[in-house]
């Protein structure tokens, strides 16, 4: 998990923090239980990191989505800015997390767009040593 997150961080350097700088505000993972899943509170949660990022004068908002929380962040008028594929080393299944921001109509400046998709690769299975 260590390593999955240490190359996520790598990824958000490239695709965020090179491109937005200070700029942005970025939400971390959320998740949603099942039982509590289709009743807005993912909805309001994004909502409430937006309003957040007006009030501070921020550009933008980024974020990494699963496939699972795509739709949401598309309705909320995030756009794609970049893939980070999550493989691990030796198996065929892999996990597309894109890379997602919104930028903040009324402080909207120079955002320009950030450079190409990536590919986690080699990261261990769960009998592979962590590093």
């Amino acid at each position: 998990m260590r390593l999955f997150l240490d190359k996520l961080m790598e990824r958000k350097k490239a695709l965020f923090d090179d491109v937005y700088g200070p700029n942005q505000l970025h939400l971390a993972v959320l998740c949603t239980l099942p039982a509590y899943q289709k009743r807005g509170a993912g909805t309001m949660h994004c909502k409430w990191g937006i309003e957040m990022a007006r009030r501070r004068k921020y550009q933008v908002v980024t974020l990494f989505a699963s496939p699972m929380g795509r739709k949401l962040y598309q309705k909320l008028d995030f756009t794609i800015e970049g893939t980070v594929i999550v493989q691990v080393k030796g198996e065929r299944e892999r996990l597309d997390i894109k890379g997602m921001a919104y930028v903040i109509p009324e402080v909207q400046k120079n955002v320009s767009t950030p450079g190409p998709d990536a590919t986690i690769g080699d990261v261990p299975g769960p009998s592979s040593p962590q590093v």
